[in-house]
C-alpha cells in the first residue's frame, strides 16, 4: 500500500496543476489538469456507452491520458517543444508511474492513447479536444475568455475531430445544430 500512496501522491499533483493554455489566455481562475481529465472521463462514460466501444477502457484511458503532466508539467504547442521531445518526456514520466506502482496497465493505456489506433483511443483523443472546446465556450460565457480566443480553441478541435459522433457532439458544444 505504501507504493499506492507514493504513486497517488505524484498523480494528485494534477489537482493543483493549472492548464497552461488557459493561463496563457489570462483565464483566472482556470481549470486544473485533473478537472480536464475528469471532464474527458465523464464524456467517455457517456459517449463510450452509446458508441459500441469498451467504455470502461475509454474511461480508464481518459483518466491517464494527461497523467505524465503531474511530473513534466502541461506542455502546450506554445512552449515550442518538439512533438518527439514532448513524447519522450511523457513516456519517461509514465514509466516512473509504472515503476512506482509496479503495474504496467497505466503505461499500456497511455501508449494506446498516444498511438491513437484503437476505436477507444480514437474516441478518447476526440473527447480530449471536445472537452477543451466545451471549456472554452464556458469561459467565453463567463466573460473570462474572448470570443476570438474561444473560437481558436474550437477551430483547433474542429481540425482534430473526424468521427460522425464526435463532429455531432462538437457542433452541439459550439452551439450549432446537428
Amino acid at each position: 500500500m505504501e507504493n499506492v500512496l507514493r504513486w497517488y501522491e505524484k498523480a494528485a499533483k494534477l489537482k493543483e496543476l493549472k492548464r497552461a493554455g488557459w493561463e496563457r489566455c489570462g483565464v483566472q481562475p482556470c481549470e486544473t489538469v485533473a478537472e480536464h481529465s475528469l471532464g474527458v472521463a465523464l464524456l467517455a462514460l457517456a459517449v463510450g456507452a452509446i458508441s459500441g466501444v469498451n467504455f470502461e477502457r475509454c474511461c480508464a484511458m481518459a483518466v491517464v491520458h494527461d497523467l505524465a503532466e503531474a511530473i513534466i508539467g502541461d506542455i502546450t504547442p506554445m512552449d515550442q517543444v518538439k512533438p518527439q521531445q514532448k513524447h519522450e518526456r511523457e513516456a519517461a514520466a509514465i514509466r516512473q508511474f509504472e515503476q512506482t506502482l509496479g503495474d504496467s496497465r497505466i503505461s499500456q493505456l497511455w501508449e494506446e492513447f498516444e498511438a491513437g489506433q484503437t476505436p477507444e483511443a480514437k474516441l478518447v483523443r476526440e473527447l480530449d479536444v471536445i472537452e477543451m472546446a466545451w471549456q472554452a465556450r464556458q469561459y467565453q460565457r463567463r466573460g473570462v475568455l474572448s470570443v476570438s480566443k474561444a473560437a481558436q480553441f474550437e477551430e483547433s478541435a474542429l481540425q482534430r475531430v473526424n468521427s460522425p459522433a464526435g463532429v455531432q457532439l462538437l457542433k452541439k458544444v459550439m452551439g450549432g445544430a446537428d
